[in-house]
């Protein structure tokens, strides 16, 4: 029940009441861990992240060591870690590999970039590949033509050659005509 106003609360939502807030602010809390005294505001300020007692693990579990224990006891405990000891070789290592892996990103990037490019371009060249076809059709099919127009051409230059050579045949079988031997002389 809320001191001022006797009204239930609800353990789900917070307390926004400035005055039932500044009440629990002034009540005398207990650190579980190290038993001390201290007001509830100053609690949660301070002590919790000060607590010498308070449970920790150590900085270098990324890398594998599983102490954990009192914070009062980090310090001795990071001073003979061999983890500890081997974080600089580790954290040497990891900036090389971070670094070889941001060259290699930007290396992925501009080759996908490349490709991108390469793939507008091999569209391209489909379509002007399709456009020639296109073109090499239509020009097979006037070649049709034109051949066939040659053909008549031919077939038609053939019979008049024809024609002609009958002509000259006929002209060597018929008999001369007669010539005079005078000449008309108009007066």
């Amino acid at each position: 029940m809320c001191p001022p106003c006797q009204l239930p609360i609800c353990e789900t939502q917070p307390v926004t009441m400035r005055s039932f807030n500044n009440m629990l602010d002034k009540i005398m809390v207990q650190c579980k861990e190290c038993f001390i005294l201290t007001t509830r505001k100053k609690f949660l300020e301070d002590h919790v992240n000060e607590c010498p007692n308070a449970e920790v693990v150590c900085i270098s579990q990324d890398l594998g060591c599983t102490w954990s224990g009192p914070k009062s006891q980090l310090t001795q405990h990071e001073d003979s870690c061999p983890f500890a000891y081997m974080r600089p070789v580790f954290d040497h290592l990891k900036k090389k590999y971070i670094n070889e892996l941001k060259v290699r990103d930007d290396k992925i990037k501009k080759l996908e970039a490349y490709s991108q490019t390469l793939d507008i371009q091999t569209a391209d060249y489909k379509n002007q590949i399709t456009a020639s076809i296109g073109e090499c059709e239509k020009l097979k099919s006037l070649c049709i033509c034109k051949d066939d127009t040659i053909t008549e051409l031919r077939k038609r230059l053939r019979d008049a050659q024809l024609k002609i050579d009958l002509h000259e045949q006929e002209k060597q079988l018929s008999p001369p005509t007669p010539k005079s031997d005078f000449a008309y002389v108009p007066t």
